[in-house]
């Protein structure tokens, strides 16, 4: 199963509500709400995508085709400004 890996280039400040990612070398802002950043902190504890859906089905309380098709989203978008990385198994 896919494994991403956060980039060592990021900084994460949450303001209230509110998350707010830097990549430090390419100058992107992310915003992320709170359930955003409750996937970010599953990113950096380096669980594979199969373990993120599990943990997003049970704190959400969401089916897992829902849960795998946010995370893809999520994801995507992180990936497409260097947020994160796929890591190689």
């Amino acid at each position: 199963m896919s494994q991403y890996r956060v980039s060592e280039n990021v900084i994460v400040r949450q303001i209230r509500d509110d998350v707010f990612a830097l990549e430090r070398t390419s100058g992107h802002i992310h915003s992320m709400n709170l359930s955003g950043f409750f996937v970010w902190g599953l990113l950096k504890k380096g669980m594979d995508k199969k373990s993120m859906i599990i943990q997003m089905t049970e704190e959400y309380g969401i089916d897992s085709a829902t849960a795998e098709k946010d995370l893809d989203e999520f994801l995507k978008s992180l990936e497409s400004k260097g947020f994160v990385n796929l890591a190689d198994q």
